[in-house]
């Protein structure tokens, strides 16, 4: 059964979600524009709007790793979802989106993530929450020599690669328009207005929920209140989201403040509640680390080192911040535990 946590949001694996203005304006997967609707915001299952509350104050409570564990194996095991996934392999896949949860960063981390990833209890339930609506076969014969996106007839923005789709942009979601060029499609809000720079230039929106960007005279965006952020002028004097309600403070400032750990993400401090769950803040980072965070020693499972996953049965063996842990495929409906050392998975 999924925890309810109230991790922190927003995304950024950094090379998977990215929320960059680079990403708005090139049409890279990562960049994320207005991702939130009501239904989100009155969601509880996966943290959603626990964690929005906490963003806006500077605040990421890592979650718990039974969720992680749960939003790997079905990343992984579900098959054709376009949603990013660090590895293949259970353990890996577990290692690395802990890890980004509990860095300061997991304040912009990925509303698709969240929202899908960690909301889903089942494969059903993850396609229905990443396709929107499209259906599976829509990318057939399509991107077959390089990636492709085109707006389909309902008005999202569709990416294929070789004849797989791996992301849908739902724009009319949000009011949003799709439109398509050279094989490459978009979402945005309209024709630029004049107090945004033709060039190109990024700047905040007038009530600072939006960074909006001029790109060829359409209006794109990326949706720092969907976050529950601000858009502000970061450290390099550019908009970026930040929690503005926090302390301001110097790029490279860092330090740990009993069991928290307190960051600095677009100059604004972010403070990651270690303690809060059950670990400390790590004064030196190792390679057990998880994030900013130290795990507590012992643990069921005993503790290991560098040791690759394996199947045991119908469970996934794996080591995870300096512990042993076995995850039951079986648990989530999956029928296996599929793939050699270091590639260890649930399968259908």
């Amino acid at each position: 059964m999924r925890h309810t946590t109230a991790t922190a949001l927003g995304f950024v694996l950094t090379g998977l979600v990215a929320a960059s203005v680079v990403g708005l304006k090139s049409g890279d997967a990562g960049a994320e524009p207005s991702l939130l609707g009501p239904r989100l915001l009155g969601s509880t299952d996966g943290g959603i709007a626990p964690t929005i509350a906490l963003a806006a104050q500077g605040l990421v409570k890592p979650p718990v790793i039974e969720d992680v564990e749960e939003m790997c194996a079905l990343l992984i095991g579900c098959s054709d979802v376009p949603l990013p996934i660090p590895s293949q392999d259970l353990g890996e896949c577990v290692r690395a989106l802990w890890k980004e949860l509990s860095l300061p960063d997991a304040v912009k981390f990925s509303i698709s993530l969240r929202e899908c990833g960690l909301g889903s209890n089942s494969c059903k339930d993850l396609r229905e929450c990443a396709l929107h609506g499209v259906t599976g076969d829509v990318c057939a014969g399509r991107g077959m020599d390089r990636q492709m996106s085109f707006c389909d007839s309902e008005g999202r923005a569709l990416t294929c690669n070789k004849g797989k789709l791996v992301q849908v942009r739902n724009c009319p979601r949000f009011g949003e328009q799709c439109a398509a060029k050279n094989g490459q499609s978009t979402c945005f809000l309209g024709s630029c207005p004049p107090e945004v720079p033709a060039d190109g230039t990024p700047v905040c929106s007038a009530n600072g929920a939006k960074i909006f960007v001029c790109d060829g005279g359409k209006l794109l965006s990326f949706d720092c209140g969907g976050f529950g952020l601000t858009c502000t002028k970061g450290t390099d004097g550019k908009p970026t989201c930040a929690s503005e309600k926090s302390p301001t403070c110097s790029k490279d400032a860092k330090r740990c403040d009993g069991d928290d750990h307190v960051g600095c993400v677009g100059g604004h401090e972010v403070r990651v509640q270690c303690g809060k769950s059950g670990m400390k803040c790590a004064e030196v980072a190792t390679k057990d680390s998880v994030g900013v965070c130290t795990a507590p020693a012992g643990g069921d499972g005993g503790a290991c080192s560098g040791q690759p996953s394996r199947c045991v049965g119908s469970s996934v063996q794996y080591c995870a911040g300096g512990k042993t842990r076995s995850f039951f495929c079986k648990g989530l409906g999956f029928s296996k535990c599929v793939g050699g050392p270091g590639q260890a998975r649930c399968a259908l």
